[in-house]
């Protein structure tokens, strides 16, 4: 194994670290939800690396499901436009149906499809917000926002990896052989939520300075 893969597995320790060093209020609902995922995805990563089996597609469904909801949850806090909060809702409804309708089928080679579809709806509502935050009035720039680099992270993750799923669905041996992109593509994403963990305790800094005693010359 690469040293990329055992990095990857470890990766989710910097946003965690991060998130209990600066320790975001609770009203700040978005940066509390991924470091949950953060938590989640790391107790996967590492349950697998302890059993170092395949995985029963049942649980591969399970996850899908469990990851791909907390991923709707983080959009949907970030999200501002109504409507397409509304249609990201109804494209999750159908995607839970899909996931549903593959484990009644139970049909192991319908399962590597859960990957692209879900890649290419986080593609979709990652440029959505872009465009949403780059048509909008600010006073602050959009990559001095928390909620910029948590996007950018899973759009740097989707697209990194939607080939490799795709091509998994053709291949599935021969893609064993490019997974090291997954692994970095994974550490991109961790570095990515640390740095809005960061970012948001620096504007915090910055709209509340320390106030210092003036010194004043005899």
């Amino acid at each position: 194994m690469s040293a990329f893969y055992y990095l990857s597995i470890l990766s989710p320790v910097l946003p965690i670290f991060f998130f209990i060093l600066f320790r975001p209020g609770k009203s700040i609902k978005v940066l509390w939800v991924v470091f949950f995922y953060v938590i989640f995805s790391f107790s996967i990563d590492f349950l697998r690396f302890l059993s170092k089996k395949d995985e029963p597609y049942v649980f591969v469904l399970l996850f899908t499901l469990i990851d791909y909801t907390f991923v709707f949850f983080i959009m949907r806090l970030l999200l501002e436009s109504r409507i397409v909060k509304i249609i990201l809702s109804g494209i999750s409804i159908f995607f839970v149906i899909y996931i549903a309708l593959l484990f009644f089928r139970a049909n192991p080679a319908s399962y590597p499809t859960i990957s692209p579809v879900e890649s290419i709806i986080v593609l979709i509502f990652c440029i959505l917000y872009l465009f949403e935050q780059l048509n909008k009035p600010q006073e602050l720039f959009i990559y001095s926002t928390p909620g910029f680099w948590i996007i950018l992270a899973f759009l740097v993750y989707a697209s990194g990896t939607l080939f490799l799923y795709i091509f998994r669905i053709i291949n599935f041996q021969e893609v064993e052989k490019w997974w090291v992109i997954n692994n970095v593509c994974n550490i991109i994403l961790n570095g990515l939520f640390a740095l809005s963990f960061l970012i948001h305790h620096m504007s915090l800094k910055s709209k509340n300075p320390s106030r210092e005693i003036p010194h004043f010359d005899n």
